[in-house]
């Protein structure tokens, strides 16, 4: 049978007849693609998510900055069981300045992206995606190996929905632009299948930046006025506008404190306090907080980087790279008596300190800068009662003199009374104020 076909397929040629010869089972063919589009991240603050996916071009009414991965989604019309290829071509670099240097997770930035946001159906994204690890690309431009500017191999990840990654080949390049291809296979019953991966942007300014590849020489100063990612040998493309690269963010700050116990703390008991500082911003950068504690705290001990003051202590993380978070960590001991009302819950009494950051720090915006721990004590009063005669003997019908005395050696403030037995004989009573015969 094999050979009447073989015959069959050289006589229809011999005459003219175009003929189609199959590809071997298991070879991979190019994917069909049906949607290419990109996250736009215009709204909402803090631009974590993708405010619609469009083919085409990203405007600076988006937030989009060097070293940002921008979200990238390919759809594709599959056979089920069959194995498929698709390559994407991106703008590399143009004279010294970089563009897309490598591609990326997709959500490496925008941690929230949708991958079957609309126009796609999220039935398309159920179940678990497939990952397969991007190739490093060793290739030199000004110097350096575009593989010592990439993220992590954790954060340079292929996604798919439908189907398997199979494979992916390293980068090549030709003039400004570099293409890699990744193999998939479609899982059965799958006619659509969903790729992601995004695009990073390259870091210039400052030098000293992780990543970067010098001042003025990152994606915000790309020639063109723009730069794309697109299907190899299409036309179907996402570009992103220079004027929607910003540069290198400045170092911003955030601080949160947190306490141990935060209820049934005992009086004059061990309590410990950490602030964390994060830096939210594209570079490294020097951040100094003070914390001011309850005067009453004893026995405080200082963190590294910390120096005390009166009722307080200033700290500072010196270099906090971008991203990076620095933790400070001190023990004391509580106050061992409490006066006046108790404002936490059941009348516990409150110990608040606040840790704030130094004034003229660039302060990651959507926070405060200044930060409260609240422990809440358990005290309570405790009460003794003592009488003594001032005299152990008087004459008859003489004077007695009794000093009642009332002693609160609990941790707390609090109320009581109590009740004089005297003698059903005595008489001509001096009462003090407060108290009243019964």
């Amino acid at each position: 049978m094999r050979a009447l076909r073989l015959l069959l397929v050289a006589a229809l040629t011999a005459t003219g007849i175009a003929a189609f010869t199959a590809a071997p089972a298991g070879a991979a063919v190019p994917a069909a693609l049906t949607t290419f589009d990109q996250c736009q991240n215009q709204a909402p603050a803090p631009y974590t998510t993708c405010s619609g996916w469009t083919n085409g071009g990203i405007n600076n009414s988006n937030h989009y900055a060097e070293d940002m991965v921008v979200p990238q989604r390919a759809s594709f019309a599959t056979t089920p069981g069959t194995d498929y290829t698709f390559s994407v071509t991106y703008d590399n670099i143009n004279g010294t300045k970089h563009g897309y240097d490598f591609l990326a997770t997709y959500n490496y930035s925008i941690t929230g992206a949708s991958p079957c946001q609309a126009p796609l159906t999220a039935s398309l994204c159920s179940g678990t995606p497939s990952t397969l690890n991007m190739a490093s690309d060793p290739t030199v431009q000004g110097g350096s190996a575009i593989s010592s500017h990439e993220l992590p191999q954790a954060n340079r990840q292929w996604t798919l929905y439908g189907g398997t990654l199979v494979s992916t080949t390293a980068p090549t390049h030709s003039g400004n632009q570099a293409t890699t291809t990744v193999t998939f296979h479609a899982n059965p019953g799958v006619t659509t299948v969903v790729l992601l991966f995004g695009g990073h942007l390259a870091v210039g300014t400052p030098s000293t930046a992780l990543r970067s590849w010098g001042n003025g020489n990152g994606a915000s100063s790309y020639p063109g006025g723009s730069l794309s990612i697109r299907q190899t040998g299409s036309s179907r493309n996402n570009g992103i506008q220079t004027n929607a690269i910003a540069p290198l963010p400045a170092a911003a700050f955030t601080i949160a404190k947190t306490v141990s116990p935060t209820t049934g703390a005992a009086p004059g008991g061990p309590v410990s306090y950490t602030v964390t500082v994060t830096n939210t911003g594209g570079v490294a950068g020097d951040v100094t907080f003070t914390d001011d504690y309850d005067n009453n705290l004893t026995n405080v001990t200082t963190p590294a980087g910390c120096a005390q003051g009166t009722g307080s202590m200033t700290c500072t993380a010196t270099a906090l790279a971008a991203g990076a978070s620095r933790t400070f960590t001190y023990t004391a001991n509580l106050p061992s008596t409490f006066t006046g009302t108790g404002t936490c819950t059941g009348g516990a009494f409150t110990v608040q300190n606040t840790a704030t950051l130094a004034s003229g720090t660039n302060v990651t915006a959507g926070t405060t800068g200044s930060v409260t721990a609240t422990v809440c004590v358990t005290a309570a009063p405790s009460f003794s009662v003592t009488k003594t005669p001032r005299s152990t003997t008087a004459a008859a019908g003489g004077q007695v003199i009794y000093d009642v005395v009332v002693h609160n050696g609990g941790t707390g403030p609090g109320s009581t009374s109590f009740t004089d037995n005297y003698d059903d004989s005595a008489s001509t009573f001096q009462l003090p104020s407060n108290c009243h015969d019964s």
